[in-house]
């Protein structure tokens, strides 16, 4: 697109500013160019207003003027390896793996941490900045790693490494681990055992993935002990031991990993208020529990492994849950889940809020779980047109009954924050090649090869994604490319009002891009976008 050239007019030879040559008499008469212009400004005018009207009249799509600023947040040395890079939430604090002679050690903005023989990728806690990471110490040997925590040194017993789960305000941290055998004749399998902020909690024959409260104040997870029980934990002690049914009744639980935690059938999420949300099973099947309450009872459940979907044939009509779908709103205490429509063998749907949402879909969305919008009020979800089991099976984009598509394959749904507004990525070729991004079912304009989760701004009248557009990777803001980057390590986040900012790397360059913005809203009535036409034509 090229910048409209203004023309000049010259008053002392005749020409006014409207294009009209005055004669002496008042008359004007207007050259043959300007009609000319007036015949193609009345047609693009009548263009405008059809293309206006096949608009939506909610369209609040907004143009933007952008100024972009750079700064270099460190420079990797050769020996650093650069798979490792951690920023902090606040797109300032970094650190990263930096291989000497001698071993490893992980840098950071402010310094160097102790050298280790080897050192796994270190983990930011949110607010807070501390550093986590796993380490293997040379005084203790492979058999037994260490977590290092902001520069200090833990003991573990655990043989291998594992994910960090984080508490939302960076307070707490939490991991799982394959214990030690406390003598090496024992024959039984070893122990597993869960940290909490450097403490011990406990040693299990086996955990359910660990969930922490938003203020990092309580853990909770369900455990199977040393004689077989299974039990809920929270802060440590034990709250509940759970009584299975009768086999006839309800699937049994079963250890779905040989790799800590695999009790993934289990599921414990705490919500905004501190209350505890449970998939467990009591006397009559599975069930999901509010704190005491029982909300919804199941005779099966199905757990997502990889590539594939563990269930048991028997109860393949019974009322089934997902195990891995129960998720929860960030700012309000609210679940939903997947959930198999009764006597059926392939159709489910979502429950929110204790109701089934329409409609009922031919599989469940196996990426991830239901989306909730902050408050809690909205859920969105993929929604399958026929079971999945080709390449061109077609799906649609649910959100409070209203559906889009159909697509091929869907990525990253985000609501707005204040949940009015849903995008989202779709391809619309079967090879998923082609992928673009939609507000509510509208596509902006430029497709891409791969596509990341997008977010709306605070306002919810931006939204930034990142995408690989003609094999570069790009940071994108309202449809517009901002710069090309060969790895993004932040954002998007829009850390003031009108700005938006990433940290990514070039080669061995990490840098924070901030890119500024000034929103035009265009005007929504259609006589004023004509108007506005005319202006800008003359």
């Amino acid at each position: 697109m090229h910048p409209r050239k203004s023309r000049s007019h010259s008053t002392a030879s005749g020409w006014n500013e409207t294009g009209s040559l005055r004669t002496p008499g008042g008359r004007r008469w207007y050259p043959i160019a300007s009609s000319a212009r007036w015949r193609r400004q009345t047609a693009l005018a009548l263009a405008l207003i059809a293309s206006t009207a096949a608009c939506s009249k909610n369209d609040s799509r907004v143009s933007t003027t952008k100024a972009t600023v750079v700064k270099e947040l460190v420079r990797l040395p050769g020996s650093a390896r650069r798979t490792s890079l951690a920023i902090g939430s606040d797109g300032e604090h970094y650190a990263y793996v930096d291989r000497t002679t001698a071993g490893q050690r992980v840098v950071f903005r402010d310094g160097v941490d102790p050298e280790f023989e080897e050192v796994g990728n270190p983990v930011f806690l949110r607010e807070t900045h501390t550093r986590i990471y796993w380490a293997i110490e040379r005084r203790l040997g492979a058999e037994k790693l260490v977590i290092v925590e902001n520069g200090r040194v833990v003991d573990t017993e655990c043989m291998g490494p594992n994910l960090f789960w984080l508490s939302r305000n960076g307070r707490r941290w939490a991991t799982v681990c394959s214990l030690a055998p406390r003598e090496q004749t024992e024959s039984s399998p070893p122990l597993v055992g869960v940290i909490s902020n450097g403490a011990l909690i406990g040693r299990f024959r086996d955990v359910s993935v660990p969930a922490l409260s938003a203020d990092g104040t309580h853990i909770a997870f369900v455990a199977e002990r040393e004689d077989g029980k299974h039990v809920l934990v929270v802060d440590g002690e034990e709250r509940r031991i759970l009584s299975p049914a009768p086999p006839d009744k309800a699937s049994p639980p079963m250890r779905l990993s040989n790799r800590p935690p695999g009790l993934r059938q289990f599921r414990a999420v705490y919500l905004k208020d501190g209350s505890l949300v449970t998939l467990v099973y009591d006397a009559d099947g599975w069930a999901v529990y509010r704190n005491d309450q029982r909300l919804a009872s199941f005779a099966h459940v199905w757990s997502v492994e990889g590539d594939f979907a563990v269930g048991f044939d028997q109860f393949r009509t019974s009322p089934t849950i997902l195990a891995g779908s129960l998720t929860s709103a960030d700012e309000a205490p609210q679940v939903a889940w997947w959930e198999k429509v009764p006597g059926q063998e392939t159709q489910w749907r979502v429950v929110h809020g204790g109701a089934a949402v329409e409609p009922v879909c031919e599989h469940f969305w196996e990426q991830g779980p239901p989306l909730l919008s902050d408050d809690g009020a909205r859920v969105a979800f993929p929604c399958w047109r026929a079971l999945p089991v080709s390449r061109d099976v077609l799906l649609d984009v649910v959100s409070d009954g209203v559906r889009w598509g159909p697509y091929y394959a869907v990525w990253g749904l985000a609501f707005s924050p204040d949940g009015r507004r849903l995008a989202y990525a779709a391809a619309d070729d079967v090879e998923r090649t082609t992928w673009r991004y939609f507000i509510d079912g509208r596509a902006f304009p430029l497709a891409y090869s791969e596509a990341w989760r997008p977010r709306f701004s605070p306002d919810g009248k931006h939204l930034a994604w990142e995408a690989t557009w003609k094999k570069r990777m790009v940071a994108v803001l309202d449809g517009e490319s901002v710069f090309s980057f060969d790895a993004v390590l932040w954002g998007p986040e829009f850390p003031r009002e009108n700005t938006v900012a990433w940290v990514v790397r070039r080669g061995q360059r990490v840098y924070r891009v901030e890119t500024t913005f000034q929103a035009r809203e265009e005007p929504r009535s259609l006589a004023e976008r004509v108007r506005q036409w005319f202006g800008r034509a003359r």
